[in-house]
């Protein structure tokens, strides 16, 4: 059996819980080993060791990035933070998982997919949806022409808002890159990529409590 990617991982919170799901049994296995987690919540730290026990809690995202024992980082922070974790780990010769989106401006995006090209490193992005056994059957039989030739497609997805974190609301957040990435991740893979945008925005729930108070 070949040895197993050693992982690094910047961000805690409630998407990292998902992750450890995917990651425990691989850990199990001997495919994969969390060499070093970081997040500033230092309860956040303490829990995702009690996961990963042999995992060491890193003092910040840098020497987690700068640790020459991991292969791959997985980059799980908040959004304004992606692309610039996800540039300097790139460019220390790591693996690169990150959650969406991949970066909040697309010249930060575009210098991304530039190093990417240039580099024998795999750079992941979230959404997994390409991945998903129902979206590669669907782009099968799309694609062997089996519903005809594909004029228009319309995908629905959303909610109201977190309630228990306030970054949705700032910039660097909103809908389109907490859930409309998903439906264009979803129609560029089975249209090809966007051509022409037109946005229309409103406001669904005018007044939003948080944390219980106005």
């Amino acid at each position: 059996m070949s040895a197993p990617v050693r992982i690094g991982i910047i961000g805690l919170g409630r998407v990292f819980k998902r992750y450890a799901l995917v990651l425990d049994p691989l850990v199990r296995a001997g495919r994969a080993e969390v060499i070093s987690v970081y997040d500033p919540v230092a309860q956040m730290r303490d829990e995702a060791v009690e996961l990963f026990p042999g995992a060491v809690q890193a003092s910040g995202p840098d020497e987690i990035i700068a640790n020459p024992d991991i292969d791959a980082i997985l980059i799980l922070t908040s959004m304004n933070e992606h692309g610039a974790l996800t540039s300097a780990a790139y460019q220390a010769g790591k693996h690169v998982l990150v959650e969406k989106p991949l970066a909040t401006s697309l010249d930060e995006a575009a210098e991304l997919v530039r190093l990417s090209q240039q580099s024998d490193r795999l750079l992941v992005c979230a959404p997994h949806v390409l991945l998903a056994p129902t979206y590669r059957e669907m782009y099968r039989r799309l694609k062997a022409g089996e519903i005809g030739d594909v004029k228009l497609a319309r995908a629905l997805y959303g909610w109201s808002g977190p309630w228990w974190g306030e970054w949705f609301y700032q910039p660097g957040g909103g809908a389109l890159f907490d859930l409309g990435v998903y439906n264009v991740t979803s129609l560029c893979g089975f249209l090809g990529s966007v051509k022409r945008v037109t946005a229309l925005v409103g406001t669904a729930i005018k007044l939003k409590l948080m944390g219980g108070a106005q």
